[in-house]
């Protein structure tokens, strides 16, 4: 999945632990023979006071964490960061189909997610983009 929109992209982080948008930054997939897949995340975020914002994927349908969480950033104030993550996922039904959000925390209002398809003179964007690689 890669998500460029037009224009600038920037839908905050939620203070709970939660999908950042569902209907977006959302990833659908068949699960290999193995069980197992590697799921790569990368995106910009947006300047924020949150010096520990958490990371991770959510079940789209059930709202579980389906993986450990990535976190433990000093993100604070300044520039766009870019983010970039892989987590394993293992234990899932061969040829069963599956759906994950892209889901964070922070305590920060300002702290957000950025993507768009077309670089601004101003700030570089990305896509934010949800890779599912089969790992065996």
């Amino acid at each position: 999945m890669s998500y460029a929109p037009a224009t600038a992209y920037t839908p905050s982080v939620p203070s709970s632990f939660g999908a950042i948008d569902a209907s977006n930054l959302t990833v659908s997939f068949t699960a290999p023979s193995s069980g197992s897949v590697l799921v790569r995340v990368s995106f910009e975020c947006r300047n924020g006071t949150d010096d520990n914002p958490v990371f991770g994927l959510t079940d789209h349908t059930t709202h579980a964490v389906v993986a450990p969480l990535f976190g433990g950033l000093q993100i604070g104030l300044g520039p766009y960061i870019p983010i970039s993550f892989a987590l394993l996922i293992t234990g899932l039904t061969s040829g069963g189909t599956y759906q994950y959000d892209l889901s964070g925390k922070s305590s920060s209002s300002t702290l957000g997610v950025v993507g768009t398809g077309t670089p601004s003179s101003a700030v570089g964007y990305a896509p934010v983009t949800m890779e599912v690689w089969a790992a065996g």
